[in-house]
């Protein structure tokens, strides 16, 4: 189309063309044609490329923000802090009984809290019954539910927090180097947060380990029948703290019971036969005269030989079935 047109001009002009001259630069026009279609071609297929290129790529991630507090001097994690208070909680409070126990414990160093019994009491919904008890305090040394949960909740912050540091290229066993733009204080909490993420998981293992070697608890359940007059005594052996309960599974009209606890000197006096009435149990622990279920909340004293002596009323006019339990430590 292009040749045709030059021809067309030519004919019309007056003008002699030199047909090698007209020849080379129709061939010079059609070539530098071609190399600009070559040319628009290869830009617009880049441009397409970039413009699929920006719209496959995916949007980066938003860096959730870590907050952190200064105490010291030093930059920590909040979350991490949470996490730390709560392994220590459960490992001195569960464990040890340390804290809170020995300062707000009925017996001091050595006794449990139990948070949700606590809160029960003081909100007037603790179920009031005879026949079970479950106190606010208790012996140092076991795992229960609330310890299960609030172990629970530190790791989920522990591992929460390291996704976190994790992204800002947080690294545990080596130095590390925080992404560029991330959120506030990575380089100056990664430090701190080595410590104590090592510090909570050290805490995790204490807390199992002491669950298995500290409970030093003595033990005893049983179920009988107890005839008027009737005794049954519980050695228990050298402790200092001590709880009870007793369910009657069947007990007659005009008959009662008694639990009594004693020291070394009057378990001693008993065993030789003595009378019961020239027997002085220690008051804290023991309850006389019971016609239905009861129980004694855990209490501490000097640490001693004691026993336990469960006993049938000489008047009690039937037999009666019991089932008891008595903790010591």
């Amino acid at each position: 189309m292009f040749n045709a047109i030059v021809e067309e001009e030519e004919e019309k002009s007056d003008v002699e063309v030199d047909d090698d001259k007209s020849k080379m630069l129709k061939e010079k026009l059609a070539q530098s044609i071609e190399d600009i279609k070559s040319e628009l071609k290869e830009e617009l297929k880049e441009s397409l490329k970039e413009i699929s290129s920006e719209q496959a790529k995916p949007e980066p991630k938003e860096k959730k923000q870590i907050w952190t507090i200064g105490m010291f001097g030093v930059v920590t994690s909040v979350s991490l802090l949470f996490s730390a208070l709560m392994a220590l909680f459960v490992f001195f409070n569960a464990i040890l009984g340390r804290f809170p126990g020995g300062l707000f414990g009925e017996s001091n160093f050595g006794d449990k809290f139990y948070y949700y019994v606590a809160f029960e009491k003081m909100t007037g919904a603790y179920p009031e019954s005879s026949s079970f008890i479950r106190p606010t305090w208790e012996f140092a040394g076991t795992l229960t539910v609330q310890d299960f949960i609030l172990i629970g909740l530190s790791g989920l912050f522990l591992f929460i927090t390291f996704i976190k540091l994790e992204l800002r290229g947080f690294k545990l066993f080596s130095t590390g180097e925080a992404v560029e733009n991330a959120s506030e204080g990575t380089e100056e909490v990664f430090g701190s947060s080595k410590v104590l993420i090592f510090g909570i998981l050290i805490m995790y293992l204490m807390t199992v380990i002491g669950a298995f070697i500290v409970d030093n608890r003595v033990v005893e359940s049983e179920t009988l029948i107890l005839a008027p007059g009737e005794s049954n005594l519980i050695e228990l052996g050298e402790v200092h703290t001590i709880s009870w309960q007793i369910k009657v599974n069947d007990i007659g009209e005009n008959s009662s019971y008694s639990m009594f606890v004693m020291d070394e000197f009057n378990c001693e006096r008993f065993s030789e036969g003595n009378s019961i009435s020239s027997l002085t149990s220690v008051d804290m622990w023991s309850k006389s005269d019971l016609v239905a279920s009861d129980a004694i909340n855990p209490k501490r004293d000097a640490r001693d030989n004691y026993c336990a002596l469960l006993l049938s009323d000489v008047n009690s006019e039937f037999p009666m079935e019991l089932t008891y339990k008595v903790n010591a430590q």
